[in-house]
């Protein structure tokens, strides 16, 4: 069970190739410098009072001086922010080049395989043999085009290129796409924690906002 269990976390949602989706992100790539902006600028006394937001909108009660504070919808964004620096920071340094410029197999052949040698397709057919996930089905696939081979050795050597070396290098970009999982799952984590931490003074700010709108278009109907 706990091998299972195991296999299960390395084949979640928290793939590379979904990961990608946020840590690609140019804005989200700049989350890294937040923890040094935090403390430079929002966590600096002299710059607290020019932080405080509207307080007809979000009814804050801080005064300037020795009073004001960051706000907590403030401290949440950057946390928010923290998190998605973080998740960020792991997956530039953990994703595989391979699957964080393509995000698709077909799109990873169809690049990089007309420009591929005889020593790096040897190269990959070797880590796909050592792996113990992906070695039954490259196992399979080379079993196959061997007996190919001998069947019609002419006509099989002419299609490797077109049907063998496709396959292979499916199941190595399949191999990269669930590499580091204990880091997959740290940045899906963080994402996530990011995410969330965004949208609750997100979703509050935009409550507040609708309210003052629909109340004051209610007055001016009224009136």
């Amino acid at each position: 069970m706990l091998t299972a269990a195991i296999q299960r976390l390395r084949t979640g949602v928290w793939r590379w190739r979904n990961l990608r989706a946020i840590g690609n992100l140019p804005a989200v790539k700049m989350t890294v410098l937040i923890p040094l902006i935090g403390y430079m600028v929002i966590f600096n006394e002299y710059i607290l009072p020019y932080l405080q937001l509207s307080k007809a909108i979000f009814e804050g009660h801080a005064h300037i001086g020795e009073a004001a504070h960051v706000s907590a919808r403030l401290i949440a964004i950057y946390f928010g922010l923290c998190f998605l620096g973080m998740g960020s920071l792991t997956y530039q340094l953990a994703c595989p080049a391979e699957v964080k410029r393509f995000g698709t197999a077909p799109d990873y052949i169809s690049t990089w395989l007309p420009h591929m040698g005889e020593v790096s397709l040897r190269r990959i057919e070797s880590r796909l043999e050592a792996n113990s996930a992906s070695k039954p089905d490259f196992v399979g696939i080379r079993d196959r085009e061997q007996l190919r081979l001998l069947r019609s050795p002419r006509t099989a050597l002419d299609d490797t290129h077109r049907k063998y070396w496709p396959d292979v290098l499916e199941i190595y970009f399949e191999y990269l796409d669930e590499t580091r999982w204990i880091a997959r799952i740290f940045v899906f984590l963080c994402d996530s924690l990011g995410l969330i931490f965004l949208a609750i003074p997100s979703a509050e700010v935009f409550y507040r906002v609708t309210t003052v709108a629909v109340q004051t278009v209610a007055e001016q109907v009224l009136t």
